[in-house]
């Protein structure tokens, strides 16, 4: 929470999170929410990794893994 934070404040970075998370930024005009077409849907969720890095089999596989429960839950609603 505080890197999503810190890098959202120092950079022009959009940032994914529940609505009302950082409700006292918003109020004190730190942060802006923007408006997102995504009503009815569950809390968004996502993953930070190094852009200049390999990825290792594990990381890899646990993406896939978060990648097909997410798949599974989306078709089961």
């Amino acid at each position: 929470m505080s890197l999503g934070r810190s890098l959202a404040m120092k950079n022009d970075a959009v940032w994914f999170l529940p609505a009302g998370t950082l409700e006292h930024d918003i109020e004190l005009g730190l942060l802006t929410a923007l408006p997102m077409p995504f009503a009815g849907t569950d809390e968004p969720i996502g993953l930070m990794r190094r852009n200049d890095a390999a990825r290792t089999p594990v990381e890899e596989s646990l993406v896939d893994t978060l990648r097909e429960a997410g798949r599974a839950r989306a078709g089961s609603k």
